[in-house]
């Protein structure tokens, strides 16, 4: 209900009653097609890499299947820039 840009998907928690911070992302190919992710979510798991989890669906058309990789995104994943934003000088 709080909208986008929070740096995760989903507010969870778990069985120690901890939060859990979940973000989820899903593509049509198999397991290590790339995916895009937003700076804000890359700083959410850097900040709160001890209760954050990457949820990672894929195969989504066909026979969905998922993994998750819990902590930074940065130290499960290479990330690459591909967009840039020109300020006026």
């Amino acid at each position: 209900t709080l909208g986008d840009g929070l740096g995760y998907d989903v507010h969870s928690f778990a069985p120690s009653g901890h939060d859990r911070f979940i973000e989820v992302k899903t593509t049509q190919l198999g397991p290590m097609t790339p995916f895009y992710m937003t700076e804000s979510e890359i700083s959410f798991s850097a900040e709160n890499h001890q209760c954050y989890s990457l949820y990672r669906v894929y195969d989504f058309t066909s026979q969905p299947l998922m993994f998750s990789l819990d902590g930074p995104v940065e130290s499960t994943r290479t990330l690459r820039a591909i967009q840039f934003l020109a300020l006026p000088r």
